[in-house]
């Protein structure tokens, strides 16, 4: 299943490494990338909630199938028609694929998995399905070097295809259609729920709307077209899909072993953790000058991130499909916000870091939520005793 999410992921990856580089190249504005990077987001935010109640009709292999399948031909449409109504149609049509493709790969997982390794088993997930992150966004930007936009484009949707056999191998060995297993919410855990939606707001407007879909920019304000780094002669594309492929580098590398130390810890130690880690990394990369320390610091703030996307994906999915529905709901609001305020702060303040220090900002605020929730008279548990509690 991981692997199946992994293939369809290449194309979309790649204009996250190639857009914001090369957009004057392919007659875009810089609002327009905006739109481009965070339409998909929008359009989830209508259809989050439909492959919950698709599954139990239709069932979840065929409906996976379908997706993956439309979600190829999509980044095969933006290679036929770069313009920008066709890549927006694209992009449109991506993320209602990526609704389905999403909730079924993690509530399989879930559905299989004891509820005190939720935070390992989602950390594999995750890293698993991120090598299709890294090979689209480092492939993609040293094969736009190589071979334009095109050709990339092309390539990158004959690969997708790929996820559709494994999601076959995936859904056979999980032997039964998906079915409501979980526990709903009950009405006394709305207050959980809605932290944990404000929670995954802040890690989808911070991570891959805010700092993700402007970093490139940040690099060519700082490079130029190309440069010298550390000796070396690169030019800003590939070394802005490298810094991006990292951020899934990590969580490939990352995920399994901070989930591993997060389900013994306890998750909610965990997350603040890694909201400390993240704010703090981000206002130093915002501030600091040059591209190396920069750099770091974004890579820093990958890793907390990765503990983050172990951590809220395991408290919502614990809570059922339904609750699962909201949290996604929410992280993609903020990943489709993130692009247009991000962009937008660029147009009209000409600050490239100004994304990445309002993003510190944001962990601050999600610090803040998460101590808040855990302050009144016995919520002082662990957020899997929460879930232990909300299953009795």
């Amino acid at each position: 299943m991981s692997l199946s999410v992994a293939f369809s992921l290449i194309g979309d990856q790649a204009l996250y490494a190639i857009l914001p580089v090369h957009f004057e190249t392919l007659g875009l504005t810089s609002l327009q990338v905006g739109v481009l990077l965070s339409i998909n987001r929008w359009v989830r935010l209508l259809t989050n909630h439909a492959p919950e109640r698709m599954v139990a009709t239709y069932g979840a292999s065929g409906l996976l199938v379908v997706a993956l399948g439309v979600g190829a031909m999509t980044t095969g449409a933006c290679a036929l028609f770069p313009t920008f109504l066709a890549l927006l149609v694209a992009r449109a049509f991506w993320g209602c694929c990526w609704s389905f493709i999403r909730q079924i790969g993690v509530m399989t997982c879930i559905d299989v998995t004891p509820h005190d390794r939720l935070a390992r088993v989602m950390g594999v997930f995750n890293g698993v399905f991120r090598t299709g992150s890294i090979l689209g966004c480092l492939g993609g930007a040293l094969l736009f070097d190589a071979v334009g936009f095109r050709m990339t484009l092309g390539l990158f949707a004959g690969v997708s295809l790929l996820g559709i056999p494994c999601a076959l191998l995936g859904r056979g060995h999980h032997g039964r259609h998906m079915r409501a297993r979980m526990p709903r919410v009950s009405a006394d855990a709305t207050g959980s729920v809605t932290s944990l939606m404000v929670r995954g707001f802040v890690a989808g407007c911070a991570g891959p709307g805010l700092v993700a879909s402007t970093l490139g920019y940040l690099l060519r304000e700082r490079l130029g077209e190309g440069g010298q780094l550390l000796g070396t002669a690169v030019s800003v594309t590939a070394f802005s899909g490298f810094v991006l492929a990292c951020r899934h580098v990590i969580n490939t590398i990352g995920a399994g072993p901070l989930g591993v130390l997060i389900d013994r810890f306890g998750r909610l130690r965990g997350e603040r953790v890694a909201c400390v880690c993240a704010a703090v990394s981000l206002a130093c990369a915002g501030v600091l000058p040059g591209v190396l320390f920069p750099v770091l610091g974004v890579l820093v703030f990958f890793t907390a991130s990765t503990a983050m996307l172990a951590v809220l994906p395991a408290e919502a999915g614990g809570r059922g499909g339904k609750a699962y529905a909201r949290y996604a709901t929410a992280l993609d609001l903020g990943a489709a916000t993130g692009p247009l305020v991000g962009w937008t702060m660029i147009q009209t303040l000409d600050m490239p870091s100004a994304s990445l220090l309002l993003a510190s900002v944001l962990y601050c605020v999600a610090l803040g939520v998460s101590v808040r929730r855990t302050s009144g008279p016995g919520q002082g548990r662990s957020s899997l005793t929460s879930v232990e509690s909300v299953r009795a």
